[in-house]
């Protein structure tokens, strides 16, 4: 039989556990959201980049020659 010490000590335990257990969920909570925050900073800065290479490609077909001698490299036959 237990007695209203080892209970109200046990209690006490147990509330402790709980206490860190929420402080480790909102420490998990806080790194999840850093994350997703960058991982979404990394996005925009993908699409944005992805954006600009579609956008000189399309340049580039339309224009080639000035890329090339952007690049220092001759003018293709027939120019």
């Amino acid at each position: 039989m237990t007695s209203n010490w080892d209970t109200h000590q046990k209690s006490n335990e147990l509330q402790v556990k709980l206490w860190q257990n929420k402080l480790q969920l909102k420490e998990a909570t806080t790194k999840l959201m850093n994350l997703q925050h960058e991982f979404d900073q990394h996005k925009d800065q993908s699409a944005a980049e992805l954006a600009n290479i579609r956008n000189v490609q399309g340049q580039t077909l339309r224009h080639p020659e000035g890329d090339l001698r952007r690049l220092g490299l001759p003018d293709l036959p027939g120019q």
